[in-house]
């Protein structure tokens, strides 16, 4: 869905929406487009004479293949607990009226597992599994099989595998592969990995675009993680696991389709346990989430807080990462190819859906190996 040519319905429903912009004439409001998405535009909204003098407006194409109405639930609901940004408006036609974080941007793969981040992404991951959502109760469903019986992409990234004459010859092999996955037999792995475990509402699309760092009150680095269009349920060890992978993805810089696959940054497994460890504390002491989010590096209280919990659900949070490797670069690489082409974006889907098949393979192998399956 397009914009209008002067933005003269989106400024009409802003002014109309928010008492603090009632006043202002539209001349004065200015909208710069900040990304594009194969689900949707954002763009800043500013007027200077405006409080807030920012705002951020998010417009969803008409071929969305998430839920809008979904993701709308969702986000009120985490932004009433902190967990997303404020909302001001909704409009199914127009678009979504949301909060502007000032100084914010989206963090860098090489962000994510330096001490401090690595601790409050996982703090903060687990506290977003512990919320609860009525809506989502009625029609219960992992993200994943959502995927796999979804006409649009399943039948999509088959075409895509099909026709080898679109690819390079270097590639065609391992297009040919790929296009297996679709195959009953790793599709069936895929729903019996993700029934292994118990369920979760979860984020399911976690990278660093969504993830924004931004100067907290106190002077440090605070995130926040955006856009709940793929909210619904999956195990926990999924969205952790997406966490830890992104690691190693270098996404393009304006200008460039390249990115970088960077093995060498896969956390260790200390780094792994530590992930886990901040997870656990967000999810199972939740009720103490800001006394642990100050003391975040006060190794003093972490090791209390570490003994308090015990190591119960370690090594059970363990073996899901480790699936959740397993699933999440398996979607990926339908998903990569998928989109191919299609979509307006520097970024190279076929090579990504390239590197995370090569992890599947991989990570498929060990963690059949290690838990007999």
């Amino acid at each position: 869905m397009e914009t209008s040519v002067d933005y003269s319905l989106e400024k009409a429903f802003i002014i109309s929406s928010i008492p603090t912009w009632s006043s202002i004439s539209p001349s004065f409001i200015h909208f710069r487009k900040l990304s594009y998405g194969h689900s949707r535009i954002i763009f800043e909204v500013t007027s200077p004479q405006a409080i807030p003098p920012s705002l951020l407006f998010r417009k969803f194409h008409s071929k969305n293949v998430f839920n809008q109405k979904d993701e709308e639930l969702a986000f009120k609901a985490l932004a009433n607990i902190s967990l997303a940004p404020k909302l001001y408006a909704c409009s199914s036609d127009l678009g979504r009226i949301e909060e502007f974080i000032p100084f914010s941007a989206p963090i860098e793969a090489r962000d994510i597992n330096t001490k401090r981040l690595r601790r409050l992404l996982a703090l903060i991951l687990g506290k977003l599994h512990k919320v609860q959502i009525e809506s989502f109760k009625d029609n219960k469903v992992s993200f994943i099989e959502s995927v796999l019986e979804d006409k649009l992409i399943m039948n999509q990234f088959k075409e895509h595998c099909s026709h080898l004459e679109n690819y390079p010859l270097e590639l065609r092999e391992i297009i040919t592969e790929i296009g297996l996955l679709g195959e009953p037999g790793e599709t069936e792995f895929i729903r019996a990995t993700v029934h292994r475990y118990p369920w979760v509402l979860s984020h399911n699309d976690i990278w660093t675009g969504n993830i924004l760092a931004f100067p907290s009150v106190k002077g440090d680095i605070d995130v926040i993680y955006i856009d709940y269009e793929a909210m619904n349920y999956n195990f926990q060890g999924y969205d952790l696991a997406k966490l830890i992978l992104e690691c190693v993805f270098e996404r393009p810089k304006p200008g460039s389709p390249e990115h970088k696959l960077r093995r060498e940054n896969f956390p260790s497994d200390k780094d792994i346990d530590e992930f886990i460890w901040f997870y656990l504390l967000g999810n199972q002491k939740s009720e103490n989430f800001e006394e642990i989010k100050t003391g975040l590096m006060d190794e003093v209280k972490v090791k209390t807080w570490k003994e308090e919990m015990g190591e119960g659900r370690i090594y059970e949070m363990i073996e899901q990462v480790r699936a959740g490797l397993v699933v999440i670069t398996y979607y990926c690489a339908i998903i990569g190819l998928f989109c191919g082409k299609k979509y307006e974006s520097e970024m190279d889907f076929i090579q990504f859906s390239i590197d995370n098949f090569e992890y599947y393979k991989e990570f498929k192998e060990k963690f059949r190996k290690e838990y007999s399956i």
